[in-house]
């Protein structure tokens, strides 16, 4: 039976979105790093047998001191906050009058299965609407219990706002539309189907800068992510946004009549031609003729040979433009790119690299070109080798802590299904790590292809393509390649040491 009873015991809420959080009556609750995990654990399971909890609280134990540890975090949690728990001999879980936030999202995104089919009402979309929205669950935490719940827990959200967006599109309620699909886009940025209903709200509200904004947006986050254009029914929605307007066709104007021919000047009658010889020319009017035509001669010269020059220097400068002009300066392009038919998908990289090692434990960063990836890490031990596995998502990589380790240097080698295998080895020490030691011994990982020299060729070049077998590596914190480091001897392990219980550690920064 239960070691206590529920009734009258106080209620309490955990919150679990956002961050740990435990209120009774009114007052936070302060637990341990390992109370914590204990009740977060049993809030997102429910009732569980004592041994399994206590497998998935402190993996890297064995069974008799992996439970000794669950018997401690019990004992404790039960000081703190009495009537929190309900224990019995073979299993665990919450009290009853213990609510928890993460149950309501759960309660509402089932209801909003129901929506497609009209059994809730319009009005209640926008109720249902706000139990959906809140904050990631426990950010921070890389349990292996942990990455898994948050992930189908957002999927869950996505799934349901875009119920409610389809519905409200029907209803033409578009604000309600536009933010529902929105909302699943915050979280998944690349579902096509939430994409395609904001910019159907938008579209149908008449604002095409907005739905232009979010095909921009979606485009975005397919060639980052995927490398893949958008899918074809969000293309057909913003085509006749994108296509050029059509030219506006002016009715022919009538033709004029021809103006009437201008009639013919009266003709003056010529006076009569004088009789007899005629009169000479002085011979000053001959010099003044010739001087005025000389001048005309001189200046037409001259005009002639301005216009040589500068019909030469247009060519000229008509050859330099043309010459190095771009024939495809004129040609129109796509908005969207598309890829080819024929190209390869290249092979992913992996990049693991040990940031940090106390006692009895070391932390390791994982890092993967190629997402979503398993990645499998094995690290050598006296005893059964620590293995864990994980899934790489994020642009920013996974940080994983491997704790149960004795003292000394471990080799250790991660695989992956989509990269090359990548190895090294790490330092653990005895005691805490004295200033100025380096717990990394050693660490590998796929070498980059160094970039082409420039050219100073004034014929502008298109960049050599990179070798799918050898993908460029991430970049660094400070931009340039970390140091090799020296390997240590290893240090004997001192015959008096006791082990270490992982559940009594320090809370660390990765979870």
């Amino acid at each position: 039976m239960p070691e206590h009873s529920s009734a009258g015991a106080p209620c309490s809420t955990l919150r679990l979105l956002g961050r740990w959080q435990l209120v009774a009556d009114g007052s936070d609750v302060e637990l341990g790093h390992r109370e914590q995990r204990l009740t977060a654990l049993l809030g997102l399971a429910g009732r569980s047998g004592r041994l399994h909890v206590a497998g998935l609280l402190w993996p890297e134990s064995t069974d008799a001191r992996a439970l000794g540890s669950l018997r401690r975090a019990v004992l404790q949690t039960r000081r703190r906050s009495p009537g929190l728990l309900e224990v019995d001999r073979l299993s665990i879980g919450l009290d009853a009058h213990v609510e928890v936030d993460v149950d309501g999202v759960r309660r509402a995104a089932a209801a909003a299965a129901a929506v497609t089919e009209e059994e809730i009402a319009a009005g209640e979309l926008g109720a249902l609407m706000s139990r959906l929205v809140g904050e990631e669950l426990l950010p921070g935490w890389y349990d292996d219990w942990v990455v898994p719940e948050r992930e189908h827990l957002e999927q869950q959200r996505v799934k349901a706002f875009e119920r409610i967006a389809r519905r409200a599109l029907e209803e033409r309620d578009l604000a309600l539309t536009i933010e529902a699909a929105r909302a699943a886009s915050d979280i998944d940025p690349l579902q096509e189907a939430a994409s395609e209903l904001a910019i159907r709200g938008y579209l149908e509200r008449g604002d095409l800068g907005s739905a232009l904004r979010e095909f921009g947006r979606h485009r975005e986050a397919m060639s980052d992510e995927l490398g893949a254009p958008p899918s074809r029914a969000i293309l057909e929605l913003v085509e006749p946004i994108l296509a050029p307007p059509a030219p506006v066709e002016t009715p022919p104007q009538p033709a004029h009549p021809p103006p009437p021919p201008p009639s013919a000047p009266p003709r003056v009658p010529s006076p009569p031609a004088p009789s007899g010889p005629a009169p000479p020319v002085p011979a000053h009017a001959f010099a003044g003729s010739i001087g005025a035509r000389g001048a005309v001669v001189r200046l037409l010269s001259v005009a002639a040979l301005i216009l040589v020059a500068a019909v030469a220097v247009a060519g000229v400068g008509s050859d330099r433009d043309g010459g190095g002009a771009d024939p495809r300066a004129g040609s129109t392009r796509s908005p969207m790119r598309v890829l080819r038919v024929d190209g390869a998908i290249r092979a992913g990289q992996m990049v693991v690299r040990p940031v940090e090692a106390t006692v009895g434990r070391a932390a390791f960063l994982v890092w993967a070109t190629l997402r979503p990836t398993r990645v499998r890490l094995e690290v050598d031990a006296a005893g059964p080798n620590v293995v864990r596995s994980l899934l790489v998502r994020g642009p920013h990589g996974r940080h994983l802590v491997l704790g149960g380790l004795d003292p000394g240097v471990h080799r250790w080698s991660a695989t992956s299904p989509t990269a090359s295998t990548v190895s090294g080895r790490v330092r653990v020490f005895d005691r805490p790590a004295a200033a100025g030691d380096d717990s990394v011994v050693e660490a590998a990982a796929p070498a980059a292809t160094p970039p082409p020299a420039p050219t100073t060729s004034a014929t502008p070049t298109s960049p050599p393509a990179s070798s799918p077998s050898q993908p460029a590596s991430p970049p660094t914190a400070t931009g340039a390649p970390a140091p090799s480091q020296q390997p240590r001897p290893t240090p004997e392990p001192s015959p008096t040491a006791r082990p270490n219980d992982p559940g009594t550690a320090q809370p660390t920064p990765v979870g």
